[in-house]
């Protein structure tokens, strides 16, 4: 189709990013209506999405990104060839997707990429954000906003309590069984919510059996605060605020980055 191959010609002949953004802000209508109408020409088409992808992420125009995957990547999808050429468009794609926040789609790109084998180092980061993203976007004020607000009502009421009583062996035992309750409950039900569809498999059990273990592993270490407080009564004040916040800091260690490794370790298993 020559009107596609002049498209390609002159983003050929572009040296810059910055003239490759300008010819597609001034021409994208244009070039989108020619790129619909590919069909036999499809490597020509494929040559030209990877390049405007490739410079409107070097760009950070990741909306625009996401505008090219609707309107030029997904009407052509079923007719593209699997290709080296292909796999590096996912890429670009996937990238600039994942960075727009729109990890379902990113998700589905970079599960795509391993399956032809794609090198995943380049996208490894990426792909557990996306996967452990894309599975919490429709859920997340349940399953994380509002239980979020309960750990922090009961966070409040410890230093309230301990402070008040100026107590704080029996309000702090108290406050840490409490919390890992609480912390215990909140991780089950994230994950039964999260991965509804593997809800019956041994991954998802296995996800559980190492957060419970992950909760130990805290309570292990908040066990420390009782002799520094018998070392020094007076630190009660720095000792329950330092507390509250090591609570806080595991919670979102444990939460925003050892719970996404484990699912995108599901998301990867699925897919190879």
């Amino acid at each position: 189709m020559p009107r596609l191959n002049k498209i390609w010609t002159e983003l050929h002949t572009l040296k810059t990013d910055a003239q490759v953004l300008s010819y597609w802000e001034h021409g994208q209508f244009r070039i989108l209506e020619h790129l619909k109408m590919a069909n036999s020409d499809i490597e020509i088409a494929t040559k030209i999405i990877h390049r405007l992808a490739k410079t409107l992420n070097n760009k950070e125009k990741y909306s625009s990104v996401y505008y090219l995957y609707i309107e030029a990547f997904q009407p052509l999808e079923k007719q593209f060839n699997p290709s080296e050429e292909l796999n590096e468009l996912k890429y670009e794609l996937g990238k600039g997707l994942h960075h727009n926040r729109k990890y379902i789609h990113s998700k589905r790109l970079f599960n795509e990429l391993s399956a032809s084998g794609f090198d995943t180092s380049r996208i490894d980061g990426w792909w557990n954000q996306s996967a452990y993203a894309s599975t919490r976007e429709n859920v997340w004020v349940k399953t994380d906003l509002l239980p979020y607000l309960g750990s922090l009502a009961i966070i409040g009421a410890y230093i309230i309590t301990a402070l008040n009583t100026n107590d704080f062996l029996i309000t702090t035992t108290i406050f840490i069984l409490l919390f890992e309750l609480y912390q215990t409950w909140w991780n089950q039900y994230r994950v039964t919510n999260y991965l509804k569809e593997f809800e019956h498999s041994l991954e998802v059990a296995q996800i559980k059996k190492r957060l419970n273990k992950m909760i130990l592993l805290e309570l292990g270490i908040s066990l420390i605060f009782y002799p520094i407080y018998y070392l020094n009564p007076a630190w009660l004040l720095s000792l329950v605020i330092t507390l509250a916040v090591y609570f806080q800091l595991f919670h979102f260690r444990l939460h925003y980055f050892y719970l996404p490794n484990l699912v995108g370790d599901l998301n990867r298993k699925t897919v190879s």
